[in-house]
């Protein structure tokens, strides 16, 4: 059974995109995947203590770990 989807209450106001290679080890052979991910934030600059902690949280979160070689990609405009 899947849960309801939360209603959004808040906007942010920052969209920082990273982008990063996952690589997995299998009985095969390597698989390398480019990933790109977004974080989300109300706080101005995405090398700040907390933005920074934010997406090693979540990074490690949603992969388990946190991966080298972490790019910063940009900033993409939110409309409100």
């Amino acid at each position: 059974m899947n849960a309801p989807m939360a209603k959004e209450t808040h906007k942010h106001a920052h969209k920082y995109v990273y982008t990063f290679e996952l690589v997995n080890n299998t009985d095969t052979g390597t698989v390398r995947t480019w990933i790109e991910y977004a974080l989300l934030t109300d706080v101005t600059g995405h090398k700040t203590r907390y933005n920074k902690e934010a997406l090693h949280t979540a990074l490690r979160i949603a992969y388990g770990c946190v991966p080298r070689g972490v790019r910063f990609k940009g900033e993409e405009r939110i409309s409100l």
